[in-house]
């Protein structure tokens, strides 16, 4: 697997879904509530294992970072410059799908307001 390539295909989906939303939702302006989202990934395997650890070498290399909740994030998947949640969550939602359709598992978009 070309992590290099997820990667792109990631933030592409999410920028491409969050400027649609916002064109055809939102009337091509950054509006409603202000918020933040993301993609959150619950590693499947223990991290002292082999595979938990190529798991976690995989999602450090697309961009995930550890969280406090031992879970791993991607914050602003697509990084459009808008603070709209619900334009974040849908981009954040593309991204999450990417990866589900590349076989990960555990991903999910989340968001909330700020």
């Amino acid at each position: 697997m070309d992590l290099e390539a997820l990667k792109e295909q990631i933030h592409t989906a999410a920028r491409e879904a969050g400027e649609k939303f916002m064109n055809e939702r939102m009337g091509g302006q950054d509006m409603g509530a202000c918020g933040f989202a993301w993609i959150k990934a619950w590693p499947e395997h223990k991290g002292n294992t082999r595979a938990g650890k190529e798991e976690r070498r995989t999602l450090a290399a697309l961009g995930f970072r550890q969280d406090y909740d031992r879970a791993w994030t991607l914050w602003r998947p697509g990084d459009l410059p808008v603070q709209s949640v619900d334009i974040l969550g849908a981009a954040a939602a593309a991204g999450a799908k990417v990866l589900n359709d590349a076989g990960f598992k555990n991903i999910y978009a989340q968001d909330r307001l700020d």
